[in-house]
């Protein structure tokens, strides 16, 4: 697995790689693997993406990207956290079906089924004081209900 994992790092580190491209070629070719398999040209002819993407994908990462990956698989070699890819069978299914799904997700703890009625909880950095305790209140009783609270754990 870390091998494959490692192949869906460095393609998403691709600058200039977003999720909707990712995606489509993942769903034309199978893998990050078979990607870069393909030479510029071809990436090119197929009508994919552009020139300069199709370069992008075939230059050796940055040594700074290469350190961040290596780290990556470092950590969940070590438990601190599990990553899963479109291609897992555990990915969030209706997550696969957004135009933009992220190709990876980090995340903790053990995946249930349960989890399967999940509600993202996305907030303002600067909320007010009224709409934390509301958002606090309407996320505790959602989880009472069975609700898996999922959250980016971005600041605010």
């Amino acid at each position: 697995m870390t091998s494959t994992l490692q192949g869906w790092l460095e393609l998403l580190a691709v600058k200039g790689l977003g999720p909707v491209t990712y995606t489509r070629l993942i769903n034309r070719f199978g893998s990050p693997e078979a990607i870069r398999s393909l030479n510029t040209h071809t990436l090119i002819s197929m009508g994919e993406i552009s020139p300069s993407l199709a370069m992008a994908i075939h230059q050796p990462l940055s040594a700074e990207a290469q350190d961040h990956i290596a780290k990556e698989l470092q950590a969940v070699q070590d438990g601190r956290y599990a990553i899963l890819t479109l291609a897992d069978a555990h990915y969030p299914p209706r997550l696969k079906t957004i135009t933009d799904p992220p190709p990876v997700l980090w995340y903790t703890g053990q995946l249930q089924e349960r989890d399967q009625q999940a509600l993202a909880v996305v907030g303002s950095r600067k909320g007010s004081h009224i709409g934390r305790t509301f958002t606090r209140q309407l996320s505790g009783d959602l989880a009472a209900l069975g609700f898996t609270i999922v959250s980016g754990l971005a600041r605010g």
